[in-house]
Parts: C-alpha cells; sequence; structure tokens
C-alpha cells in the first residue's frame, strides 16, 4: 500500500471540463492558445501526462498540449492530429507529453492549442488529463518529491511473517508524511481564449460579475487536515489588470486582490462552515467556489 500511494495519488482528475454543441468551436488556421490551467505535480518521478481531448473536425485540424514548470520555465510540447470528422465517432484523442527533465515544483501550467484546416472548424466539447501513475514493482532506489526522499517498501523485506525493522519503521512514517502534501484538485475552471460566434453563441473568455456564486464544487475534506498543517492554493488568471483598480474576487470565504497580470497565487487555510448533507457521505464537505 505504501509503494501503491507514491506511485498513484495525486494521479486522479486534474482536469476536467465540457462544453455545450455548437459553444466551443475554432477556426483560426494558425495555432493558437485556447485553454490554460494550473495542475498539481505529483512528484518528479512522474514524467508523463496525459489530455483526453473530445473534439471533431471535418476537414482536419491539429491540438498541441504544452506542460510547463512556471519556476524553471522548462516546457514540453506535443502535437497530435485530430482524427474524429464527427461527434464521438471513434475514440477521444489521447495526447501524451512527456517531461524531459527533472522537475521538483509542486505544480505545472496547461496550455491546450488548436490549429484549424483552412475552411474547417474544430468544435470541441471536452476534455480531460491526469498523470500517468507509476507502474509495479517501484524503481530500487530513493524516490524523488519536491526535494525529498520516499523509500519504497522492498516486498523480500515487507513480507508475510518477517520482522519490521526499525528503520522500515521510520522510513514508513516518512513516507506517508511525504505523500501527504500532494495537490489534489477541488475546482478547476479555464475560460476560451479563442472561440468562433456561432448563431450568438461562443464559449466564455473568463468568469462574469456573479459567475463565482454559481460556479462551484463540493469536495470531502478529511479528518485531520488543517491539524497537518494542509491549506488550499488558489490560482487566478487575470487578464487588463490595472494596479489602480485591482480585480476582486471573493471564493471559499475570502476576498482576494489581484496583484498582477497572469497568474496570481494565494494559499489559504479552510474556514468554510461544514454543509449540513456532510452526514449524507460521513465525511466533512463544504463547498468550493
Amino acid at each position: 500500500m505504501n509503494n501503491y500511494t507514491f506511485a498513484h495519488v495525486g494521479c486522479g482528475n486534474v482536469i476536467s471540463q465540457a462544453w455545450h454543441d455548437e459553444v466551443f468551436q475554432f477556426d483560426s488556421t494558425s495555432m493558437t492558445d485556447v485553454c490554460e490551467w494550473i495542475v498539481p505535480r505529483p512528484s518528479a518521478e512522474h514524467v508523463e501526462f496525459k489530455l483526453r481531448l473530445m473534439a471533431y473536425t471535418s476537414a482536419g485540424g491539429q491540438a498541441k498540449v504544452t506542460v510547463t514548470s512556471p519556476i524553471s520555465g522548462h516546457s514540453d510540447t506535443t502535437t497530435i492530429t485530430i482524427t474524429d470528422t464527427s461527434r464521438f465517432q471513434s475514440v477521444f484523442n489521447v495526447i501524451t507529453v512527456a517531461i524531459s527533465s527533472v522537475e521538483q515544483e509542486t505544480i505545472a501550467e496547461v496550455k491546450l492549442s488548436l490549429q484549424a484546416a483552412s475552411g474547417g472548424i474544430i468544435e470541441v466539447n471536452g476534455v480531460q488529463a491526469n498523470w500517468t501513475p507509476l507502474t509495479t514493482p517501484l524503481t530500487v532506489r530513493a524516490l524523488d518529491q519536491y526535494n525529498s526522499e520516499f523509500i519504497p517498501m522492498g516486498a523480500t523485506r515487507m513480507g508475510a511473517d518477517l520482522p519490521l525493522t526499525s528503520r522500515a519503521g521510520v522510513d514508513l512514517i516518512n513516507n506517508i508524511n511525504m505523500v501527504k502534501p500532494r495537490g489534489r484538485v477541488l475546482f478547476s475552471w479555464s475560460g476560451v481564449a479563442e472561440s468562433k460566434v456561432v448563431l450568438l453563441k461562443a464559449a466564455a473568455k473568463g468568469l462574469g460579475v456573479f459567475d463565482p456564486q454559481t460556479v462551484f464544487s463540493e469536495s470531502a475534506v478529511l479528518d485531520g487536515m488543517t491539524e497537518s498543517g494542509l491549506d488550499i492554493d488558489v490560482f487566478f488568471y487575470v487578464e487588463n489588470y490595472d494596479a489602480a483598480d485591482p480585480l476582486k474576487v471573493s471564493a471559499l470565504g475570502y476576498r482576494f486582490t489581484m496583484f498582477q497580470a497572469g497568474w496570481n497565487s494565494f494559499g489559504v487555510p479552510i474556514r468554510s462552515e461544514e454543509l449540513p448533507r456532510s452526514t449524507d457521505f460521513r465525511l466533512p464537505c463544504i463547498e468550493q467556489a
């Protein structure tokens, strides 16, 4: 279980977003960035990112995914040809990005770019993305996560009826504390920078004044999260920033004041009240706007 945790925790959905028919259509013949997200990175050992693109085009087109480490600036990209020619004709295109450098950062920036053929239209219905879990058995060495070392539990040391050494016990406790801070996505949304207007409908480029009041998700808060010093990281991407009149956003019971153009990040403790229906799930449950 210890090895499985290092290999799989944080490899679930980090992006999951959908659009109604005829809302997200794209017809530019130049490769253009259309969506952007911040996602948590499991560890330096997780070096494969997969984005599933639910899109089709009858005239041909390409999609590109770029994964960037914000601090180091290192980027990796993969470009594919969209194969579906009608809505959900065959299978969704999977865009696999291999990370070519060792990155110790806890987050990554993901961009989706599109390029339509001349006279063609790409229609996007949804995207889903995750990191690829590590395979078993784990590599026989100390594994790297945020400049800390995870010690795998060897099968020949942890088998039935074998004595548990004090060193194995210390490694086990350290390993558990290492994996705890890995991020999980509570809520994620990206606007569409470039979208063709069809019948007065187009994908939203950004959130409106009252949108945060209606855009939300409910998330379980596991016991001991706050006692362990874990908090919530919040990221906002801002365009047309004005230092004289900075944008303010209310979310999670806080009021955030943007301080720059582009990505703004905040770390806040949980202070939202537990929802009454938490007893239905037998877990503390809060609303994330």
